[in-house]
């Protein structure tokens, strides 16, 4: 009897020419990626999602007191506080698991973005987010789902931003372009205190001298609503920045060549985006190694 999954898993990889081809093909692509400088251009774009995924969720730690202040009367209970703080967690492990096996099934290029997606809308609806009139919804429901949806991107970007980078890199560099990545985690929580701070300031002559926890109402609940808002909100410009940007990055020359058997595209995407249109045709890997060979011919 076949498994259910049989069908999901089937093997889609596509048979070389001939086994020489591909092994042509191969060291060509990896000499040409070995060849290359440190990558700036895939480290600011994989950069700009651990920046954003920091961000996110570091933020909550300035958003709590004032969602405390706005919705629970400075009563907000410790499980609540709990539930909130677990809940990007959760999302983060459902969508390391999820995007990690379906950017190995599917691609790198296909997930890579789309996890983005999934953060920008979740950050501006949990900006959105309220009580509605009357009270009529459950603040806690909707700030725990969009949390949740929050943590799938962001737990998504973990294991694509950090591959992406690995197999564009070359060799000599790849050790300092990853750990320039991961230096982004403490850059993104230093600016959401920095935007925490920029964002109190800017309402400081709305928020009394003497308002306390159980003291601000009228123009300091206002002010602390907007705020926390504010906080939360910007927090998907530089996503949607970087999404722009990730769109054009091709599919991993590395994953066509081991994964997909695919040696001819991954030769393209190699010389698509690793070739400087102002290089000289001769400083490139795969030309200087036809010249040489035509001089060996053709002493």
């Amino acid at each position: 009897m076949p498994r259910k999954f049989s069908i999901f898993w089937r093997n889609f990889v596509r048979p070389a020419d001939n086994l020489e081809t591909l092994r042509e093909r191969k060291r060509d692509v990896y000499e040409r990626i070995d060849d290359q400088k440190f990558g700036w251009k895939i480290v600011i774009v994989a950069g700009a999602g651990f920046l954003t995924d920091a961000y996110d969720i570091f933020a909550v730690n300035m958003v709590l007191p004032m969602l405390e202040i706005v919705y629970w009367e400075n009563k907000m209970p410790a499980s609540h506080e709990t539930a909130i703080n677990l809940a990007t967690l959760v999302g983060t492990i459902i969508g390391q698991i999820g995007f990690g096996i379906l950017a190995d099934r599917y691609g790198r290029k296909k997930m890579y973005g789309f996890e983005l997606l999934i953060v920008i809308v979740a950050t501006v609806g949990l900006a959105l987010c309220s009580k509605g009139a009357a009270n009529s919804v459950n603040i806690l429901a909707w700030v725990i789902s969009w949390r949740i949806l929050m943590g799938i991107g962001i737990g998504a970007d973990y294991p694509l931003s950090a591959v992406i980078v690995s197999e564009f890199a070359p060799r000599k560099h790849r050790a300092r372009m990853l750990a320039s990545v991961f230096y982004m985690q403490p850059a993104g929580q230093l600016l959401a205190n920095i935007v925490a701070i920029c964002a109190t300031t800017r309402y400081r002559e709305l928020i009394h001298e003497n308002s306390g926890l159980s003291s601000c109402v009228g123009d300091c609940m206002n002010a602390t609503d907007e705020i926390w808002r504010w906080i939360v909100g910007l927090g998907a410009v530089i996503p949607s920045l970087a999404l722009l940007a990730r769109l054009l990055i091709p599919e991993s020359p590395r994953y066509l060549l081991e994964v997909e058997k695919d040696s001819h595209t991954a030769e393209q995407n190699a010389k698509s985006y690793f070739t400087d249109p102002f290089q000289d045709p001769e400083e490139d890997p795969a030309t200087r190694d036809i010249v040489k060979d035509s001089i060996k011919a053709n002493p």
